[in-house]
């Protein structure tokens, strides 16, 4: 499965890496060149765009976000929106009050756009079982 991941922190690159341990193809994000920088020195393809993300994804695409709950989730998926077609799905990870999800849910309905919030639980252990320290 080839996927998008917004966010290359502790959590969405450990995801990001389990998700290549096991044959998926992920596309990451980052807002920070340091953040894209140790995604690639792991091995994650990465974009330096959203536009980008989106253009190098399959149509039916699915992005998974990875960012601080509030304004920049919010931030972000006001950008994705603009971006996706109908149909495509992004799915909050982070930890977003259940509101701030619902009314999330019911905006991006109205432009055709799926909507999932998925926050991952068991702290930076459990996306992947173990932690990535970065650098070398």
């Amino acid at each position: 499965m080839r996927f998008g991941i917004v966010g290359l922190g502790r959590m969405g690159l450990n995801i990001a890496l389990q998700a290549v341990e096991n044959g998926h193809l992920p596309v990451g994000y980052d807002v920070t060149a340091p953040g894209r920088a140790r995604a690639a020195d792991a091995g994650i393809e990465v974009t330096s765009t959203l536009d980008d993300l989106v253009r190098a994804l399959p149509t039916r695409r699915v992005i998974l976000v990875y960012v601080p709950h509030g304004a920049p989730t919010d931030e972000v998926c006001g950008a994705l929106a603009a971006l996706l077609s109908r149909g495509d799905v992004i799915a909050d990870a982070g930890n977003s009050h259940w509101r701030d999800s619902a009314a999330r849910s019911r905006a991006l309905g109205q432009v055709g756009l799926r909507f999932l919030d998925i926050g991952t639980s068991g702290g930076l252990k459990g996306p992947a079982g173990r932690v990535f320290h970065g650098g070398r």
